[in-house]
């Protein structure tokens, strides 16, 4: 939630009306201005597991950079709130498996799943082997069904792997899929 208390209550009120069979929190809990103690304290109280996200590493100090942030923000939840961020797992396997929770990838929380990086500092869709390596030994064989990231901030995902499909997009706009490269 990026610590904005406001933006949680709205999410927490849609959360209750739709009654969802699992709730799961992907990791970057207090790291922003809008309030990140009273972020912290409804997602203490609603309490879904977790993983660790990338800006919770900033805040653990697991991760340096961005230090007058961290400082403000560490000014503005629980002392003990770094230290409980940095025993969060990376990922989370749920529903007997068949549920893989991560921030970044399951690997990584600063690694995206679905994006990779080239040399021109852009992004492009992951191909299937990447995401193969990325997924850590989650696979259907193994009984995983879906794996959930966020870290991204946008909408993404991989569409019957025999044909190694990806669709992506930003938030308010159509999925496009992209054929990729099975390597």
């Amino acid at each position: 939630m990026h610590g904005n208390a406001f933006a949680l209550r709205a999410v927490l009120d849609d959360i209750r009306a739709a009654v969802p069979d699992l709730i799961l929190n992907l990791g970057d809990t207090v790291w922003g201005a809008a309030d990140p103690g009273a972020a912290w304290a409804l997602q203490a109280e609603f309490a879904p597991p977790s993983v660790r996200g990338n800006t919770d590493e900033r805040v653990a100090g697991l991760r340096d950079g961005k230090e007058d942030m961290r400082t403000w923000v560490r000014s503005q939840v629980p002392e003990s709130l770094p230290a409980r961020l940095a025993d969060l797992p990376v990922r989370l396997d749920v529903a007997g498996g068949e549920v893989r929770a991560a921030h970044g990838s399951p690997r990584n929380p600063w690694e995206d799943l679905m994006l990779t990086g080239t040399p021109a500092g852009r992004t492009r869709p992951a191909r299937f082997a990447e995401l193969r390596e990325r997924l850590d030994g989650f696979t259907a064989d193994g009984g995983g069904q879906v794996c959930v990231v966020g870290h991204t901030d946008s909408v993404c995902f991989a569409d019957n792997p025999e044909l190694h499909r990806i669709a992506s997009s930003t938030p308010g706009t159509r999925f496009s899929p992209t054929r990729i490269r099975s390597d």
